[in-house]
């Protein structure tokens, strides 16, 4: 085992660069709810995954019916869109806690190979979307058999 000498300088510019990547988080978060306040979009939470067949995406959408919710694939690009509408039940209540976002949202996925279009299924129970992406035939692992 070797002996390294101490140097402050060094744990104070690891220091540094921590605090630096706390900053990139917190600002990530502040432009997004600035996002949210100037009226643009909010982004639901997602999950992609991937089989041999497919790619399978889950996206959260509670409180939104199926035909307020637009799925497009363009290039490989998938995009999900649509809007989450505030129930203004009554102009007299006093709000203390608004944390659920409404309005507009917008979530896109680049896709790394090509899908086939003509197949996506997709599915909506219980504030969940769920999107199968079929792969193409093209990308798809064959096994090439070696003539005798």
């Amino acid at each position: 085992m070797a002996i390294i000498r101490w140097n402050p300088i060094r744990e104070f510019w690891s220091l540094q660069e921590e605090i630096q990547r706390m900053n990139q988080g917190l600002g990530k978060a502040i432009r997004r709810f600035h996002d949210y306040q100037e009226g643009d979009f909010w982004h639901p939470s997602i999950d992609l995954s991937e089989t041999e067949d497919a790619y399978n995406l889950k996206a959260e959408l509670p409180g939104i019916n199926a035909d307020e919710i637009s799925i497009e694939v363009n290039d490989n690009v998938l995009t999900l869109s649509g809007e989450r509408k505030e129930d203004k039940s009554s102009d007299k209540e006093n709000c203390h806690v608004r944390e659920m976002l409404y309005g507009k949202f917008l979530r896109s996925v680049s896709l790394p190979v090509p899908i086939d279009a003509d197949k996506i299924k997709a599915k909506f129970e219980s504030g969940i979307l769920k999107v199968v992406l079929p792969k193409s035939e093209k990308v798809k692992p064959r096994k090439i058999e070696i003539e005798k």
